[in-house]
């Protein structure tokens, strides 16, 4: 078994035992920030990262979020290796919940207008960016 990058131990051992349960045996087990970080290798996204003290164009690193339905994870990439990465406990779930008392909707309407906001699309950016902004702001100032 390879381990890529730290994660809870009874997580990765209850993972395990479900796989078993089904006679199959791991060989690598990914966290979501490295399959990330691999996906952006795989597709030849790795040029958005530039090196440090290079082509000033590009930059040294990125971040990339990939939101769940009730939790996130927040990378960083730098030199096409995930460098930071922290879980964050909010998600799609909690956007639709702002946009639903932005807007005076119900959760169902709500989802609605998430998925397809026509003319309201900078209302409801505004909405998520400021639920997403509250989780993510100490960390870029961390970073």
């Amino acid at each position: 078994m390879f381990w890529l990058q730290p994660a809870k131990k009874e997580l990765i051992e209850q993972r395990i035992a479900l796989l078993s349960s089904l006679n199959l045996e791991p060989e690598t087990i990914f966290t979501d920030s490295v399959a990330i970080a691999n996906i952006f290798n795989v597709l030849g996204n790795n040029s958005l990262v530039g090196e440090e003290m290079g082509d000033s164009a590009k930059p040294s690193a990125i971040a990339v979020i990939n939101i769940g339905g009730t939790a996130s994870n927040f990378t960083i990439i730098r030199k096409n290796i995930p460098c930071f990465t922290r879980d964050i406990f909010m998600g799609g779930n909690d956007f639709t919940k702002r946009v639903s008392n932005l807007f005076g909707l119900d959760m169902k309407a709500a989802e609605d207008l998430k998925n397809d906001p026509k003319e309201q699309k900078e209302k409801v950016l505004e909405a998520c960016e400021s639920v997403l902004s509250k989780s993510t702001q100490r960390d870029k100032a961390f970073f």
